[in-house]
């Protein structure tokens, strides 16, 4: 697995750029070397009860995000590729601890649930709509850690989930970043490859936007070559299991109620999840 970003030409070399909206359109369409590629948008929510607002943890996923991690929901189903385009209708999927605390485990699947976010072009911007549920999150669903600028980091746990079809801010507006990208590589396809790839369609795009595309770099750097950049770490280790459960950002983010922060390793589909995370590419 590895992290798209451009680097544009004002920015310091190797900072890390969310990458605009219509460019990873391009990305995802025109390519010849991922076998997955999606994009990731955290979005601010709030639930709406009553004369009251209680703020809600969501992020933007693409439908190839699941594929990507081999992730099956426990009741319902994950976001359709149609879903990811524009004029979605409103539909969220819930993650498990969300499900448990807010519904008490019951069939949620068709539901509605009102909840309030920014929309770009509406007259008040902020606009409240019923989203029908249309699946749960497995518990050991996490998205994988990300290059965040400077530093390397994970996400805070959603509790809801959007298609990318809903995320408006910088459509049709090159200028306008909001998107960080992940990406499988196809079978032999070397991340040299890879870039080369999206280099030239990163060309392509500056030859129609000059004013905001003009000398922009793509950068594709493999997930378990950042996360040995930031912690020092061997990609073997998240197999095994980790010696330093500290420094390990995934365990932070995947430490159970009791305690045991390596639990998630342990098992065969989360050692097999984490280890597609964090293995080089030929």
């Amino acid at each position: 697995m590895v992290q798209l970003w451009d680097l544009r030409p004002n920015q310091q070399l190797g900072i890390e750029s969310p990458i605009a909206l219509d460019n990873f359109r391009d990305y995802e369409n025109r390519n010849d070397v991922f076998s997955h590629i999606a994009a990731v948008r955290p979005v601010d929510l709030y639930a709406a009860q009553g004369d009251r607002l209680q703020a809600v943890q969501g992020l933007h996923l693409s439908s190839d995000l699941f594929d990507m991690m081999g992730v099956v929901p426990i009741a319902g189903r994950t976001f359709r590729a149609d879903e990811d385009l524009e004029d979605v209708g409103p539909v969220v999927l819930l993650t498990h601890a969300y499900w448990l605390r807010e519904f008490g485990g019951e069939d949620v699947i068709g539901q509605a649930i009102p909840l309030r976010r920014w929309v770009e072009g509406e007259p008040s911007n902020w606009v409240t709509a019923q989203y029908e549920i249309i699946g749960v999150l497995p518990s050991d669903f996490r998205v994988p850690p990300m290059r965040l600028r400077a530093d390397y980091g994970v996400w805070t746990e959603p509790e809801v989930v959007l298609p990318m079809g809903l995320w408006t801010w910088g459509r049709g507006h090159r200028g306008t970043y909001s998107i960080r990208t992940l990406a499988q590589l196809r079978d032999g396809t070397t991340v040299e490859q890879a870039r080369a790839n999206l280099q030239a369609i990163a060309m392509g795009i500056a030859e129609s936007a000059p004013e905001s595309q003009t000398g922009i770099e793509v950068r594709v750097e493999p997930v378990g070559e950042l996360l040995r950049q930031q912690y020092g770490v061997a990609l073997g280790f998240l197999w095994r299991g980790c010696a330093d459960l500290r420094a390990c950002p995934t365990c932070r983010v995947s430490a159970s109620p009791s305690g045991d922060a390596g639990q998630s390793h342990r098992g065969a589909a989360g050692g097999l999840r984490y280890r597609r995370w964090c293995m080089a590419p030929n």
